[in-house]
C-alpha cells in the first residue's frame, strides 16, 4: 500500500474524530453518572423507614414455608431424597452426575 501525505492526513482526521468522540460521551457519561446519583440519593431521603426487624421474620417465614415448594414439585425428591451417582465415563474423561443440585462432580483422567 502506497502512503502519500493525503492518506496520512485522513487517518490522522479519523484518530482526532475517534478520540474526541471518545472524549465527549465520557464526558456527558460522567455528567449523567453524576445527576443520577443526585436523583437517588434523593429519593432514598425521602423513601420511609421500614422496620428491618419485622421485615426479616416475615421473610423468614415466608423462606421455611417455601422451601421445598421452591424448588418444583419435578425436583422435589432431589431436594428430600437420598444421593444417587450416576457415572458417565470414557478413556480422556470421567463425569459422575448426582442428583442433587449442588453436588457435581467432574473427574478428568489423561492418557
Amino acid at each position: 500500500m502506497n502512503f502519500d501525505r493525503n492518506t496520512v492526513l485522513g487517518f490522522v482526521v479519523l484518530a482526532l474524530l475517534f478520540f474526541g468522540y471518545f472524549w465527549y460521551t465520557n464526558k456527558e457519561q460522567a455528567a449523567f453518572r453524576k445527576q443520577q446519583a443526585r436523583v437517588d440519593s434523593i429519593a432514598n431521603a425521602n423513601k420511609p423507614n421500614q422496620d428491618t426487624i419485622a421485615l426479616k421474620k416475615e421473610s423468614e417465614r415466608i423462606d421455611s414455608q417455601n422451601k421445598v415448594s421452591s424448588a418444583g414439585a419435578a425436583f422435589a425428591k432431589s431436594v428430600t431424597g437420598s444421593e444417587q451417582l450416576k457415572v458417565a465415563e470414557t478413556d480422556l474423561l470421567k463425569i459422575t452426575f448426582s442428583n442433587k443440585v449442588k453436588n457435581i462432580y467432574y473427574t478428568f483422567h489423561l492418557l
